[in-house]
């Protein structure tokens, strides 16, 4: 193969290796720019990322946060002290100066306070005797009418640091947002508050979630970073090298300021208390008292998770938003969430993906035989077990890096040099089978033209020997002895004469190709010569001798394939064994028989017998095996038909049916 690679042809054929492979890398490329840019390629790349998250899941407990839920049996069991929902929010006031001496580290409602309700006031001075409280604000798709809280946005935005105020930090955006502005119009110092839109994804899941919103100019944290950093307002702001950086802590974020949740396997991760354990506790219920190190130092989340809350779905299944985001915070405390992918490893993966589409180029260039489509194939498995391995890596290392690209690259490419291999070695088979046939064609045809040149030579000399033997027979004083020996040679002489024959029939019919000749003549007479010139006395002719049959065909041909059946019959017949022919007109055919009481033909080989040089098995008898082949050429060409039925060790019967002239 090394020699072949290095001839003229080697060159042409690696030459066109290489641009059938740099075709092939151009549609890669294609493929890799269009494929991003459909609408089920971020469907693929969210399974492929849930399934790698799923592989790495483990229990996880986070003990710095806690839920209180609003569930139906808390609302049911307050019923009787604090009415129907929603509450007056006086009730707040307890619960928040009640976890302020529990010693909480912070309090977020996720609750949206929008409108004015009983008990403001009182809510009010808690939160200003509270420092650690977060309220909940929303994003809005439409801008709201009128500019009576832009005083409050303002006041409450975090601010960019002066080095990058010319330039937009990484954030999502809103036209505008629904802040608690009831709780926000008093006196005194502004609470925290946080915005409690989440990001979807196109298929409805939550796997980030923003650290940072932009509206109307002013830079708003979320839930989870407000509730991370209450107590203070206006922190400053700053994005250094990808990371949004916000005092001494920074975290890695995408364009719209958004990082990538890790849930845990567990789905009891975060602790839970219902809202009637907690309102009795704050209250002061006899028999209801709390241990304070149930709450000490940890963050609360007092949300909904009764049938009018919000429900959110994630690849862990349909959890309560309030879970979600108090996960997020313990995710962001512990350092647990998933950066976004960067664009160097990712650009890693896509080269390491494209090995199975440059190996057949890069051999070409080094004049290495190219690689068969079974190599291929392994390498392309190799390269998916790596990329899968290099990208659960850096997973784990809490490092996201786009799965879905580098696996469609890698299929495309092994697929497509798998296609190219093959075709390059169905060309190549096809190649040197062309060539072999080509030679052995030669090879037939020389040999064809010997053994008919041979055979034309012999059929004198052969002629002459049975002349002469004729000649001989007819004097009257030989001995019986010689007269036997005479028989025997003329016998033997007969079958070479008809292997000649069926040789120079078989040149002729191979010269002619598929032209017969055209003439009318008596099937009853030529079948007649045929019987005589057999000289097998036990023959017995069934037919009317004055019926003339008329076909229309070449004589000389249809001589030669009765006289094979004939001599096929006399050949496999015991002595003094008979041999029926009959001739009849059936419709617009005529129908010859010729049936003999010889050994048969086995079953097995009856649907070989008309097959060139082929010798049935059994008693074996001399022969070339090519006079069947011929009679069915014969026969064929004539626009008949011929059939065979036999019985081992009873006989056998050869069927032919020629057309009638105008049938």
């Amino acid at each position: 193969m090394t020699a072949a690679v290095n001839g003229p042809d080697g060159e042409q054929s690696g030459l066109k290796r290489l641009r059938a492979s740099l075709t092939l890398l151009c549609l890669i490329l294609l493929l890799a720019w269009l494929a991003p840019r459909s609408s089920l390629y971020p469907r693929i790349e969210s399974w492929l990322q849930d399934r790698s998250q799923a592989v790495l899941a483990g229990d996880v407990n986070f003990d710095d946060v806690l839920v209180v839920e609003i569930d139906e049996a808390s609302l049911a069991e307050l019923r009787p002290y604090l009415g129907n929902w929603p509450y007056s929010r006086d009730i707040y006031a307890v619960l928040l100066d009640y976890l302020g001496e529990m010693q909480a580290r912070t309090v977020f409602f996720d609750i949206l306070f929008l409108d004015a309700r009983p008990g403001d006031a009182e809510f009010r001075a808690a939160l200003e005797r509270n420092h650690n409280a977060v309220l909940a604000a929303g994003g809005l798709r439409q801008a709201l009418a009128g500019e009576h809280d832009a005083d409050v946005l303002a006041a409450l935005a975090w601010q960019p640091a002066d080095a990058v105020r010319a330039r937009p930090l990484p954030a999502s955006r809103w036209p505008s947002v629904a802040l608690p502005l009831p709780l926000l119009n008093g006196t005194g110092p502004l609470p925290a508050v946080g915005l409690i839109s989440l990001e979807h994804d196109a298929d409805g899941m939550v796997r980030r979630i923003p650290l940072l919103h932009r509206t109307q100019g002013h830079y708003l944290p979320s839930a989870v970073l407000a509730t991370l950093y209450s107590g203070a307002l206006g922190h400053a702001l700053a994005v250094e090298g990808g990371k949004l950086r916000v005092g001494h802590a920074s975290w890695d974020v995408d364009d719209e300021g958004t990082i990538g949740l890790a849930y845990p396997a567990n789905t009891g991760s975060v602790l839970t208390m219902s809202l009637a354990t907690l309102v009795k506790a704050a209250l002061g219920m006899a028999g209801h008292e709390l241990d304070p190190g149930l709450l000490r130092d940890k963050a609360i989340f007092i949300g909904s998770t009764a049938l009018f809350a919000d429900r959110v779905s994630t690849p862990r299944g349909i959890m309560n938003g309030v879970h979600v985001l108090a996960i997020a915070y313990a995710s962001l405390l512990n350092g647990l969430y998933i950066s976004p992918p960067r664009p160097d490893f990712d650009l890693l993966l896509v080269l390491l993906a494209m090995i199975p589409a440059l190996m057949t180029p890069a051999l070409s260039v080094i004049r290495r035989p190219a690689p068969g489509p079974v190599s291929i194939l392994l390498v392309l498995a190799l390269v998916i077990v790596a990329l899968f391995g290099l990208h659960l890596l850096l997973l784990a290392g809490r490092q996201a890096t786009t799965i879905a690209l580098p696996l469609l690259v890698a299929l495309a490419g092994g697929l497509g040099a798998s296609v190219l291999a093959v075709r390059a070695v169905a060309r190549a088979s096809s190649t040197a089978a062309l060539a072999q046939a080509d030679l052995a064609r030669m090879q037939v045809a020389q040999q064809q033209h010997t053994v008919a040149m041979v055979s034309h030579e012999l059929k004198s000399p052969l002629a002459t020997i049975d002349f002469t033997l004729q000649n001989l027979e007819r004097v009257g004083s030989l001995p019986a002895a010689v007269i036997a020996r005479h028989q025997k040679i003329r016998r033997a002489s007969r079958r070479l004469l008809a292997m000649i024959d069926d040789n120079l029939t078989e040149d002729r019919l191979r010269q002619r190709g598929l032209s017969v000749g055209d003439e009318a003549f008596d099937l009853h007479i030529l079948i007649l010569e045929v019987v005589q010139a057999a000289e097998w006395p036990l023959i017995e002719l069934d037919a009317d001798r004055g019926e003339v049959v008329k076909v229309r065909g070449d004589r000389e041909m249809l001589r030669v394939a009765f006289t094979n059946l004939v001599g096929n019959a006399i050949k496999y017949s015991p002595d003094e064994s008979p041999i029926h022919i009959s001739i009849a007109l059936n419709g617009d055919q005529v129908l010859v028989r010729v049936i003999d009481c010889g050994c048969g033909i086995a079953e097995d080989d009856l649907g070989r017998i008309f097959e060139p040089y082929f010798r049935a098995g059994g008693l074996r008898q001399p022969g070339s095996g090519l006079g069947l082949a011929l009679v069915r050429q014969i026969v064929v060409l004539h626009g008949g038909e011929i059939d065979v039925e036999s019985v081992p060790g009873r006989g056998t019967a050869f069927s032919v049916r020629l057309p009638l002239p105008g049938g």
